[in-house]
């Protein structure tokens, strides 16, 4: 599993000088990023960014509004930065099986567009998809909907545990289907603070080995608010993930 880094995490910065903060990602030593929009640039004065500080891009996030509305846009922009992958992360409400089947098959079609320009595509959970709707979870019943040729799963690791899920058993279950993780920890479920990796309640000794077994192609280090300036909580988690044999 090599090494990336979600720059929502540091969503601020990127905003005030993009090109200074990939490169004090880079200094860090990670070889990866993760893209959430443009940072208020072109696209592809943006993906000049990344490559001018000798990162790659591990996936792209782009809401599923873009995917429907212009498809053939999100593939070009990902064939800029040089992105693996297209993730969408979220989707408008859904509340019933046939929403969530009905949103699995349109998941799909996208990832067969992507497939067919030398992309892959995936979805990206938070935990409310992890509620029931009769005997399965609303993620079961969107991605038994999409091929999986197409759809792959980008499992948020701390939001299948807020959802109340077993981490590891969720991994097995999907198994290659699941090419990218965020690795994100925290104190807890409700209104508990997100923590640094290690430093939470994420059993990342189980996981971990998990992830591998399942052939985790991209782990993506996360903070939707970090404990302390974000580029030292990154890392901090780094070091963390380092320390467990994840040096790429």
């Amino acid at each position: 599993m090599k090494l990336s880094v979600q720059l929502y995490t540091v969503r601020d910065k990127m905003d005030q000088d993009a090109a200074a903060t990939l490169v004090a990602i880079r200094k860090m030593g990670l070889r990866f990023v993760e893209t959430a929009g443009f940072a208020g640039h072109k696209p592809a004065e943006f993906a000049k960014f990344i490559k001018d500080a000798g990162l790659r891009t591990s996936g792209m996030h782009v809401s599923y509004d873009a995917c429907e509305k212009e498809i053939q846009k999100v593939i070009h922009e990902a064939h800029l930065c040089d992105s693996k992958y297209v993730i969408v992360p979220g989707l408008p409400g859904r509340a019933t099986e046939k929403g969530w089947g009905a949103a699995g098959e349109k998941l799909a079609s996208f990832g067969e567009k992507c497939y067919a320009a030398g992309l892959g595509f995936a979805y990206h959970n938070h935990s409310h998809e992890f509620e029931m709707i009769g005997s399965h979870t609303a993620l079961d019943i969107l991605y038994s909907a999409g091929c999986p040729d197409y759809l792959k799963c980008q499992l948020d690791l701390f939001w299948v545990y807020y959802g109340n899920v077993d981490c590891v058993k969720l991994l097995e279950q999907y198994g290659s289907r699941v090419k990218l993780v965020h690795l994100k920890d925290g104190k807890g479920r409700g209104n508990s603070p997100q923590a640094e990796a290690g430093d939470g309640v994420m059993d990342w000794d189980k996981i971990l080995p998990a992830c591998k077994k399942a052939g985790v192609e991209f782990g993506a280090i996360e903070f939707d608010t970090a404990p302390r300036d974000p580029l030292l909580s990154i890392k901090a988690s780094l070091d963390y993930f380092r320390s467990k044999g994840f040096t790429q």
